[in-house]
């Protein structure tokens, strides 16, 4: 039988319900990181697998952390496509939530809690795909795997990063599928945002030096003073914006969907810049991710100084978390900054580094991708775009792997305030979207 009546046949009212159960009790098993502890949904998603006679190994890299890797066999046995996702969670403050955030609550059509979207949905989306190719019996020409890994919000240092180190046999392929696509609402349309590429981490901290005294003389070189007015220059920095390939093709499937031909585009930009044209676009959530990919962000996170109140600290410490653009060296990036601030008694000490990754939104398996999802939704536009954090799609990438954000659903209500769940508070997706992905 063709393989799409066989999709068309399915009972979908029956495999949403179960992929809700299984979102719900994913969010309930506590994978906060650090420490993590995914060794729990690991041995959760065996036992599924086991039940339907699907063999899968857990690979623990540390204490309680688990790598759950299983594979299916392609009779053409061609490179393997990768179905990956991870268990882990970022921290809840669960005073801030209007439900519990590892309670997996099902109201109306919502699943709630802390992973509903990042990322246990995909982990889910991933899994429902792996039993119904096993229930339906549909030959592969590909090997197909489906990896849920540990750590990857802290890093991946004991999720995917060990995995390629200890294991690569195990998840090697030829393209990934990974969390980082989303779809918005605009003008009437669906667009779809697949991933292809994700900026570079550029961590570091800046010491400010001072003269240590009593507080209640005060001195021209506070450390805390100055370290604010450091803070508030990186904060007020020009940017730099620029046009990587992801960007061109993006404006590129903008100018088709507009009808406003790309050399127009290209002159504006040249005349007016692509702050102007952001200010074109209504939604606050959009336009902030879009300048965000056009270039490099140093934003404030952390802050160190001082240990009592009439005591004026020598120095003071802030953390940045900076991400940067393809063909960006951090060591120069650093170099700018303290030409920057040359004003100012400092240090700038690297915590974490990494080059941007870019996969071809011109390979043939992300015109598969951008075809599938125009044939579940035909008046839908597909875009490549660029994520602003990192994935563990770097680490793959870096092994020359391509590897594509896909997690396909359509935001629910503004995107601003979807933006503002991930990592955020009242975390939750909807049971259409978790449908919708796996179909």
């Amino acid at each position: 039988m063709e393989t799409k009546k066989i999709i068309e046949d399915i009972a979908w009212d029956k495999v949403k319900e179960e992929a809700t159960l299984h979102l719900s009790n994913l969010i309930k098993i506590d994978t906060t990181n650090p420490p993590g502890r995914e060794l729990s949904a690991c041995e959760y998603l065996k036992d599924i697998l086991h039940r339907e006679n699907i063999t899968s190994e857990i690979f623990v890299s540390d204490d309680e952390r688990g790598n759950i890797v299983s594979k299916m066999e392609g009779f053409e046995n061609k490179e393997p496509l990768l179905l990956l996702s991870h268990l882990d969670v970022v921290t809840a403050e669960e005073d801030k939530w209007e439900i519990p955030p590892f309670s997996g609550k099902v109201i109306d059509n919502f699943i709630w809690g802390r992973g509903a979207i990042d990322c246990k949905g995909l982990v889910v989306q991933e899994l429902l795909v792996f039993l119904l190719l096993k229930r339906l019996g549909i030959s592969l020409r590909h090997h197909l795997i489906f990896s849920a890994t540990a750590d990857e919000e802290k890093g991946g240092d004991m999720g995917i990063k060990w995995l390629i180190d200890h294991h690569f046999e195990k998840i090697k392929a030829r393209y990934v599928i990974n969390e980082g696509g989303v779809g918005i609402k605009f003008r009437g349309k669906n667009f779809y945002f697949v991933q292809t590429a994700e900026k570079g981490i550029c961590w570091f901290k800046v010491i400010s030096y001072g003269t240590a005294g009593h507080g209640s003389i005060p001195t021209d070189d506070n450390s805390i003073i100055h370290l604010s007015q450091i803070i508030d220059k990186i904060s007020k920095r020009k940017k730099e914006f620029k046009i990587t390939a992801t960007a061109q093709e993006l404006l590129k499937v903008f100018s088709r969907e507009f009808k406003i031909p790309y050399p127009i585009i290209k002159l504006f930009i040249n005349v007016f810049g692509l702050p102007t044209l952001l200010r074109l676009i209504p939604d606050k959530g959009v336009r902030q991710m879009f300048s965000a990919m056009l270039s490099n962000t140093f934003t404030p996170t952390v802050l160190r100084g001082g240990a009592k109140t009439n005591v004026i600290p020598s120095e003071c410490e802030v953390e940045i978390d900076g991400r940067i653009l393809p063909d960006e060296n951090p060591e120069e990036v650093f170099r700018s900054l303290k030409d920057h601030l040359n004003k100012y008694q400092i240090e700038i000490v690297p915590l974490e580094t990494n080059l941007a990754t870019e996969s071809s939104c011109h390979a043939t398996f992300y015109k598969v991708l951008s075809g599938t999802l125009r044939d579940f939704d035909s008046g839908s536009v597909v875009v490549p775009f660029m994520q602003t954090g990192a994935t563990d799609s770097r680490f793959l990438r870096q092994k020359n792997i391509e590897c594509y954000g896909f997690s396909p659903f359509v935001v629910d209500g503004n995107h601003s305030e979807y933006l503002k769940m991930i990592h955020g508070h009242n975390e939750k997706t909807s049971k259409d979207n978790l449908l919708f992905g796996i179909k």
